[in-house]
């Protein structure tokens, strides 16, 4: 097998960035749970950067059926996509980041004041 040139290399460091920043975004800006951000999604992927064609989202999507949280496995589908394994571990964490910081700053204050209400 040939090795990358080092363009190539670049630019699949470059998708996962993009591919991580567009996970994100997707994550902190939509609401209604899982299923309610596939539009969004596929507006993003599909349309905008073109990076799937209709049937691949769509097979993505079937794929991600199969599994527990059909979001989370599309995500790292797209991701594998643009930038092969590490461009799915980037988008996979991508779209959990989001609910994972606004959870911990939400329950670190809780969890706080509830501590030293029990006395």
């Amino acid at each position: 097998s040939r090795r990358p040139r080092a363009a190539e290399r670049e630019q699949g460091v470059v998708d996962r960035e993009l591919a991580g920043h567009v996970f994100f975004k997707v994550a902190a800006f939509t609401f209604g749970g899982g299923l309610a951000i596939l539009a969004f999604v596929q507006d993003q992927v599909v349309n905008q950067l073109q990076w799937l064609s209709p049937r691949e989202f769509l097979d993505g999507l079937a794929l991600g059926q199969l599994t527990p949280g059909p979001v989370v496995m599309l995500a790292a589908f797209v991701g594998y996509r643009v930038g092969g394994l590490w461009g799915s571990v980037v988008s996979g964490a991508a779209i959990f980041l989001p609910s994972f910081v606004l959870m911990l700053s939400v329950a670190c204050p809780c969890s706080s004041a509830s501590g030293g209400s029990r006395g």
